[in-house]
Protein backbone atom coordinates (compact mmCIF):
# COMPACT_ATOMS: atom_id res chain seq x y z
CA UNK A 1 0.00 0.00 0.00
CA UNK A 2 1.15 3.72 -0.60
CA UNK A 3 2.96 5.27 2.33
CA UNK A 4 1.03 8.52 2.91
CA UNK A 5 2.79 11.72 4.85
CA UNK A 6 1.70 12.09 8.39
CA UNK A 7 0.89 15.29 8.85
CA UNK A 8 -1.64 14.63 5.89
CA UNK A 9 -3.13 11.91 7.53
CA UNK A 10 -3.26 14.46 10.90
CA UNK A 11 -5.36 16.63 8.93
CA UNK A 12 -7.72 14.55 7.31
CA UNK A 13 -8.62 13.02 10.91
CA UNK A 14 -9.20 16.52 11.98
CA UNK A 15 -11.93 16.82 8.85
CA UNK A 16 -15.33 17.83 10.11
CA UNK A 17 -18.40 15.62 9.80
CA UNK A 18 -20.08 17.19 6.62
CA UNK A 19 -24.10 16.41 5.80
CA UNK A 20 -22.74 15.14 2.25
CA UNK A 21 -20.13 12.81 3.93
CA UNK A 22 -23.03 11.36 6.33
CA UNK A 23 -24.95 11.15 3.76
CA UNK A 24 -22.43 9.19 1.24
CA UNK A 25 -21.31 6.95 4.16
CA UNK A 26 -17.81 7.97 3.85
CA UNK A 27 -15.21 9.88 6.06
CA UNK A 28 -14.60 12.86 4.13
CA UNK A 29 -16.12 14.61 1.73
CA UNK A 30 -13.82 14.00 -1.11
CA UNK A 31 -14.66 12.51 -4.07
CA UNK A 32 -12.71 11.12 -7.08
CA UNK A 33 -13.73 12.72 -10.48
CA UNK A 34 -14.97 9.72 -12.84
CA UNK A 35 -12.19 9.68 -15.41
CA UNK A 36 -13.33 8.27 -18.86
CA UNK A 37 -13.95 8.68 -22.37
CA UNK A 38 -16.82 10.13 -24.02
CA UNK A 39 -15.75 8.14 -27.52
CA UNK A 40 -14.21 5.10 -26.33
CA UNK A 41 -14.04 2.17 -24.05
CA UNK A 42 -11.21 3.46 -22.98
CA UNK A 43 -10.80 3.25 -19.11
CA UNK A 44 -8.65 6.03 -17.34
CA UNK A 45 -9.39 5.86 -13.35
CA UNK A 46 -8.59 2.18 -12.60
CA UNK A 47 -10.45 0.21 -10.43
CA UNK A 48 -7.47 0.52 -7.62
CA UNK A 49 -7.68 4.12 -7.75
CA UNK A 50 -11.22 4.15 -7.46
CA UNK A 51 -10.74 1.41 -4.47
CA UNK A 52 -8.10 3.16 -3.00
CA UNK A 53 -9.92 6.74 -2.63
CA UNK A 54 -12.32 4.63 -1.17
CA UNK A 55 -11.09 2.76 1.55
CA UNK A 56 -8.73 6.05 2.77
CA UNK A 57 -12.30 7.24 3.40
CA UNK A 58 -13.06 9.25 0.17
CA UNK A 59 -15.68 8.26 -2.76
CA UNK A 60 -13.81 6.79 -5.61
CA UNK A 61 -15.94 6.93 -8.53
CA UNK A 62 -15.56 5.06 -11.71
CA UNK A 63 -16.42 6.64 -15.05
CA UNK A 64 -18.10 3.93 -16.94
CA UNK A 65 -18.48 6.15 -20.15
CA UNK A 66 -18.79 4.44 -23.37
CA UNK A 67 -18.06 1.16 -21.83
CA UNK A 68 -20.18 -2.33 -22.81
CA UNK A 69 -22.14 -3.74 -19.81
CA UNK A 70 -20.21 -6.64 -19.51
CA UNK A 71 -16.65 -5.28 -19.31
CA UNK A 72 -18.50 -2.22 -16.86
CA UNK A 73 -19.77 -5.59 -14.90
CA UNK A 74 -15.89 -6.44 -14.82
CA UNK A 75 -14.82 -3.58 -13.14
CA UNK A 76 -17.39 -3.40 -11.30
CA UNK A 77 -16.31 -6.85 -9.46
CA UNK A 78 -13.15 -5.54 -9.78
CA UNK A 79 -13.49 -2.72 -7.35
CA UNK A 80 -15.56 -4.76 -5.08
CA UNK A 81 -12.68 -7.03 -4.48
CA UNK A 82 -10.63 -4.48 -3.60
CA UNK A 83 -12.94 -2.36 -1.02
CA UNK A 84 -16.21 -3.00 1.18
CA UNK A 85 -16.92 0.72 1.00
CA UNK A 86 -19.34 3.01 -0.80
CA UNK A 87 -18.01 3.73 -4.55
CA UNK A 88 -20.28 5.23 -6.92
CA UNK A 89 -19.83 4.60 -10.93
CA UNK A 90 -20.86 7.49 -13.34
CA UNK A 91 -22.61 6.59 -16.21
CA UNK A 92 -22.53 8.53 -19.75
CA UNK A 93 -26.20 8.20 -21.11
CA UNK A 94 -25.97 9.49 -24.49
CA UNK A 95 -28.39 11.83 -25.72
CA UNK A 96 -31.76 9.67 -27.42
CA UNK A 97 -34.29 11.54 -29.57
CA UNK A 98 -36.85 12.07 -27.30
CA UNK A 99 -39.71 12.03 -30.53
CA UNK A 100 -40.24 8.46 -29.46
CA UNK A 101 -41.46 9.13 -25.57
CA UNK A 102 -44.41 10.66 -25.33
CA UNK A 103 -44.47 14.07 -23.80
CA UNK A 104 -46.50 13.39 -20.72
CA UNK A 105 -44.25 10.46 -19.69
CA UNK A 106 -41.04 12.39 -20.69
CA UNK A 107 -42.73 15.86 -18.46
CA UNK A 108 -43.05 13.20 -15.55
CA UNK A 109 -39.79 12.00 -15.08
CA UNK A 110 -38.18 15.16 -15.35
CA UNK A 111 -40.66 16.20 -12.21
CA UNK A 112 -39.47 12.72 -10.71
CA UNK A 113 -35.67 13.68 -11.27
CA UNK A 114 -35.97 16.84 -10.02
CA UNK A 115 -38.02 16.52 -6.86
CA UNK A 116 -35.23 13.85 -6.18
CA UNK A 117 -32.93 16.44 -6.75
CA UNK A 118 -34.17 18.98 -4.83
CA UNK A 119 -35.31 16.37 -1.71
CA UNK A 120 -30.90 15.23 -1.85
CA UNK A 121 -30.20 19.40 -1.80
CA UNK A 122 -32.35 19.89 1.26
CA UNK A 123 -30.72 16.63 3.10
CA UNK A 124 -27.04 18.14 2.51
CA UNK A 125 -27.72 21.59 3.40
CA UNK A 126 -27.26 23.01 -0.27
CA UNK A 127 -30.16 26.22 -0.88
CA UNK A 128 -32.58 25.58 -3.94
CA UNK A 129 -31.16 29.15 -5.74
Amino acid sequence: MTQYNKSSLTMLKRWPKTPLAQLLNIKYPIVLAPLTSAVTDEVMGTPELVATISNLGGLGTFGAGMLPPEKLRNYIKQIKSLTDKPFAVNLLVPRTETNFIPKNVLDQKIEVSTEKIISLKRKIGIDED
